[in-house]
């Protein structure tokens, strides 16, 4: 079987250069949603394998795509952009730099707080699916007092574009 990751190319290079800046929705983000679903069908082991093959220009990818789908739960109301965008925050278990990961994560819980999504509940859904670390570390973001879990405090704001809603960064 070839891996999901490796066989992926399109994740990488030149051509999705500047996609976190690219309108929201863009067909980039269908066809990641269609490999996260095809990662979801794997049995557990499958897709333990398959998060280790994760490349670090398929992460910054995976991270803007996270990105992209906090806004886009604002914009539709849905409960699955989060938990599609905490799934690709997560699954290569956070083995890049974790604190651009935190900045991403502290985007999902503003954005279920803003649709009216229990936070708690969409991040253990998508943790399910996490390394213990990452899930640990859903659970200790959850924990954090509400100052150090604010979009402030990770260099965002709530900012909107041509199509509507969408995060901004401050930095």
């Amino acid at each position: 079987m070839n891996s999901l990751f490796s066989t992926a190319t399109w994740l990488e290079g030149f051509s999705i250069e500047g996609y976190g800046a690219w309108p929201i929705p863009h067909a980039l983000d269908a066809k990641i949603s269609s490999l996260l679903d095809q990662w979801l069908g794997l049995k557990e082991e499958q897709r333990v394998k398959e998060s280790s093959t994760i490349s670090d220009q398929q992460h910054a990818v995976l991270l803007a795509y996270s990105e992209r789908m906090a806004s886009r739960a604002v914009r539709d109301k849905s409960r699955i952009d989060i938990f599609y965008g905490l799934l690709a925050l997560g699954i290569d278990g956070w083995k890049f730099e974790w604190r651009d990961n935190i900045m991403v994560l502290s985007l999902h819980y503003h954005s279920a707080i803003l649709i009216s999504i229990d936070p708690p509940s969409v991040f253990s859904e998508a943790g399910k699916y996490m390394s213990f670390n990452v899930k640990k570390s859903f659970e200790q973001f959850l924990k954090r007092k509400e100052e150090d879990r604010s979009i402030s405090a990770m260099g965002f704001c709530c900012s909107e574009d041509k199509d509507g809603f969408r995060y901004k960064r401050t930095w």
